[in-house]
């Protein structure tokens, strides 16, 4: 605080009487309920059974004289002596940094009073409200919100000693209570990133935010230690990954698609995981209230914090996406706003989030700054092919035979789509456009891939039924699998891709790392993708632009064309994009903050 008044000649360390009493009040308890509301409860009524069971057995055991007393203030006393212990850890865990005049001497035999009334003191008496932050994490065992933060900063004005600690406690009961933290430990971050996965560590998804994240951390870890974190399940919280869930960051195989991690597994995370002085990078969208979290993080903490960014999709186009994902995304920008820096994957982006934190001097601040990183060009499933997969002009895959001539369904040359189902990534526009061509009288099969996405939106799927029962060679392919994927790259003579919006086209990047062509939409990050190279671009709108550039790329001589031009483009791989991620923490060119 600016000015805190000296000490009271009362005592400045709490009671213990005080602190026990108050590590008690944090305990679930259902004494509040009244007899009548737990008998009507379901869980009440379901157990009946077991309960009479459990009746009788008591009877025979006090008969017996071997029924065992009730010993529940052992068991309460074993909990608090936990409780402090637990308390006590997080508290030792921080007050180094808090105290650095004193870290020498160390702080395992300070007391827990002692110790609750060193650490207010050195906060009272801080004008930096990250030392606030850090010191209720310990106490309480969550993270601040910004609005509990700023009331215990403004509740402390004016106060110290005993009466400052007990309003430090009583502040952060609210939050140890409503989320049982009281028995968490953590672990300070200080020499080493952290990046955050919590949605990439939670399932094997396959999405292109979970590939850029994997790719990210993987290639960092390989360059210096890195921390990686989740949300626990209430999102107030930074933790530690469970191995299954490390395994899905760093050891993903496709055998973890359909994997989803359990709150039993999240809950069992040995610690929390607090960033101090040291980098933040966020590469995906926190859910839940974890947009809150991060932003007190972002605004309060001493930490720096990146995020990379993509498109403004669901404030743009939110007619495109479904009403959850506009309000988390909401949530985002507004957590987004305190972050020190913002880096781009595509100058589409960049100069979307430059006039977003542009925007932000309206509000008193200054934003965060806007750097670049250009996204890989990898391959999926390298094992299969090599580097230098030509695509001659006339193969039986490759090329339409005569029109008049009869021809087995997988000889005829294949153009592939991938892409979730829904509707802004535009695949009914593509389904129209083979359509008319088949009608024209061209030989070729069209394959549609990609994840489930929408459940609600099935325009896709009954065209797809409808045409092939129609007899045409149309297919649909949900949640595959890398490999198959990576066949469908390498068999395709060309890919159509035509988002209405798009900000992580990582669909492209593969399909000209498999060298395969591609139709792609002629803006946005699409655009900014397709100008080294090796793609004819189209109005996605326009039903007459795709439909040419699909009888265009139907023609060897074009389809040669673009292949030189794919040969001709600068490889990029995930080490490159992780290096422009590292370069733009230092790069004074990206926008000012």
């Amino acid at each position: 605080m600016n000015s805190v008044p000296p000490p009271s000649t009362d005592q400045t360390t709490p009671r213990r009487s005080e602190v026990d009493d108050w590590l008690i009040s944090l305990t679930p308890t259902t004494e509040s309920l009244q007899p009548e509301d737990i008998m009507s409860s379901v869980s009440w009524r379901v157990t009946v059974p077991l309960r009479t069971l459990r009746l009788r057995e008591r009877v025979r055991a006090a008969r017996s004289g071997t029924l065992v007393l009730d010993r529940s203030g052992h068991a309460a006393g074993s909990a608090l002596k936990r409780a402090r212990r637990a308390l006590h850890s997080r508290l030792t865990e921080v007050a180094p940094v808090l105290l650095p005049s004193r870290a020498a001497t160390g702080f395992s035999s300070v007391s827990l009073e002692e110790l609750i009334e060193l650490l207010t003191a050195a906060v009272c008496s801080s004008p930096n409200k990250a030392d606030l932050w850090l010191l209720m994490i310990a106490v309480s065992g969550c993270f601040p919100d910004q609005a509990q933060l700023l009331g215990l900063w403004r509740d402390l004005r004016g106060v110290a000693g005993r009466d400052a600690s007990m309003r430090i406690l009583h502040h952060c009961g609210v939050w140890t209570a409503r989320h049982h933290s009281r028995m968490r430990s953590m672990t300070l971050v200080t020499d080493q990133p952290v990046i955050f996965v919590d949605s990439t560590c939670r399932s094997g998804s396959v999405s292109a935010i979970a590939r850029i994240t994997r790719g990210l951390a993987t290639e960092w870890k390989k360059v210096e230690p890195v921390t990686v974190a989740a949300l626990d399940s209430d999102g107030v919280a930074l933790r530690a990954l469970g191995s299954a869930e490390r395994k899905r960051v760093f050891a993903w195989n496709q055998g973890m698609i359909a994997e989803r991690s359990d709150d039993q597994e999240s809950a069992a995370a040995p610690s929390l995981v607090v960033p101090w002085n040291t980098t933040v990078v966020l590469p995906e969208t926190p859910s839940g209230l974890g947009a809150e979290t991060l932003a007190a993080l972002a605004r309060f903490s001493n930490n720096r914090t990146v995020a990379l960014v993509y498109d403004l999709i669901p404030s743009i186009s939110g007619h495109l996406v479904d009403r959850e994902t506009s309000l988390r995304f909401v949530n985002y920008l507004s957590m987004l706003k305190h972050f020190d820096l913002a880096i781009a994957v595509s100058e589409s982006a960049h100069t979307a989030f430059s006039e977003y934190s542009a925007e932000l001097a309206t509000q008193g601040l200054v934003g965060p700054r806007i750097g670049s990183a250009q996204l890989p060009l990898t391959r999926l499933g390298a094992s299969l092919g090599d580097d230098s997969k030509q695509k001659p002009g006339l193969s039986p895959t490759t090329a339409p035979e005569p029109d008049d001539s009869p021809s087995r369904a997988e000889n005829l040359p294949l153009v592939l789509t991938v892409g979730s189902n829904e509707y802004r990534r535009n695949q009914l526009t593509v389904i129209f456009a083979a359509e008319v061509l088949w009608r024209e009288g061209k030989r070729f099969r069209l394959r549609i891939m990609g994840g489930e996405g929408d459940a609600e939106y099935s325009a896709v799927r009954d065209a797809v039924a409808t045409l092939s029962a129609a007899g045409r060679e149309i297919e649909l392919s949900t949640d595959v699998t890398d490999d198959e994927l990576a066949l469908a790259y390498d068999a395709a003579r060309f890919t159509v891709y035509v988002p209405l919006h798009d900000g992580a086209p990582l669909v492209l990047a593969e399909s000209l790392a498999w060298r395969t062509p591609a139709v792609t939409t002629n803006y946005g990050s699409t655009a900014d993708l397709a100008a080294a190279g090796g793609c004819l671009v189209v109005d996605p709108h326009s039903d007459d632009e795709v439909i040419a550039a699909v009888r265009t790329l139907l023609n060897d001589e074009e389809l040669s064309l673009l292949h030189r031009e794919i040969d001709e483009r600068p490889a990029r791989t995930w080490a490159d994009f992780c290096s422009d991620v590292r370069t733009a923490l230092t790069d004074e060119s990206a926008v000012a903050r």
